[in-house]
């Protein structure tokens, strides 16, 4: 709690598995040593980790029982501005906006604005085809993600 009486959430343990290997030679590794952190039996388990397949694969696979996965916002972010950059052309005050925008609301828990809004936008006809996939691209990213990108519910959950 801070002087203020804000309650803050506190790390209880972190742990750094490696391996210079493929993620099917981390994986046991990883999960061997989340049992001997104690994720069998901790109150809250956090899974956060960009959008990179064998992470969420390894996720799916071996702690989404028991633990809450979550896209990390830096990532999120930087698919956001892919699509602003593209969209609206990266070096306009519309895209920083837009960005901005876009960026504060899924920071506050409306995904589905800004999927409507990417959707909505890859109609615009006069978009060539490849701003058309990157702004699909983007979509599917979040809609992968779904589960995953509640940062107003993770903040409420501390």
């Amino acid at each position: 709690m801070t002087r203020t009486g804000r309650t803050v959430s506190v790390l209880a343990r972190r742990r750094l598995v490696a391996v210079l290997g493929t993620i099917d030679e981390f994986q046991p590794r990883l999960w061997l040593t989340a049992v001997k952190e104690g994720i069998r039996t901790a109150d809250i388990v956090v899974w956060l980790s960009d959008g990179g397949r064998g992470c969420w694969r390894t996720y799916a696979e071996q702690f989404s029982f028991y633990a809450c996965g979550i896209l990390d916002f830096y990532h999120a972010s930087q698919h956001l501005w892919n699509a602003a950059r593209a969209w609206l052309d990266g070096r306009t005050v519309q895209a920083r906006t837009w960005f901005a925008t876009a960026r504060h609301t899924l920071r506050h828990g409306a995904a589905q604005e800004i999927l409507d809004d990417l959707r909505h936008a890859q109609h615009t006809p006069t978009l060539s085809a490849e701003v058309r996939k990157t702004l699909a691209n983007v979509v599917a990213y979040l809609e992968t993600h779904r589960d995953h990108i509640d940062y107003e519910g993770y903040k409420e959950m501390g």
